[in-house]
């Protein structure tokens, strides 16, 4: 059974079967399958009988679809941070998110961060592919929206 969506993102093996009236059956192929990926793949295997006559190639009804390689994408902000490297108001994450082959199942459109004020602050988002694959990624940012507070003191001048 093909992992998710009629894909397969893992190893699959193909026994093949058959059968032989007059000398009986040998033996069948069997074909380990584990990449590259691709969606029209045609494993083929043969059987032979007890005399040594081997049967045409064997192939599958229906091709298989294999993708065992995640969904790559990347993030990108709204607009850059200050010359310092702050945002210091809220700032939209776009992902960016693509798949040669299945196709992407799911992937965030944005996130946007507006709080807690912190210098270590992040987003983080995962896209799926149409196989079932997964990737994750993030994006670091420092963060402060707070103004200072401003304190006077009044100079001391000394005689």
């Amino acid at each position: 059974m093909p992992d998710q969506n009629g894909w397969y993102r893992n190893p699959v093996t193909v026994n093949w079967s058959g059968s032989d009236a007059t000398s009986g059956l040998a033996s069948c192929t069997s074909v380990s399958y584990s990449g590259p990926d691709g969606a029209s793949i045609a494993p083929s295997g043969t059987c032979t009988d007890q005399a040594g006559n081997t049967s045409a190639p064997l192939t599958l009804p229906n091709p298989l679809k294999y993708d065992s390689t995640p969904p790559v994408f990347s993030p990108s902000a709204d607009r850059a941070p200050n010359a310092k490297g702050w945002y210091r108001s809220a700032v939209t994450v776009a992902w960016h998110g693509s798949d040669k082959m299945s196709g992407i199942a799911s992937c965030p459109a944005s996130a946007t961060y507006s709080s807690p004020d912190s210098a270590n602050a992040g987003l983080s988002a995962t896209c799926t592919d149409q196989a079932g694959n997964s990737a994750s990624t993030s994006f670091s940012l420092k963060y402060d929206s707070t103004a200072p507070v401003a304190n006077s003191a009044r100079a001391r001048t000394l005689a």
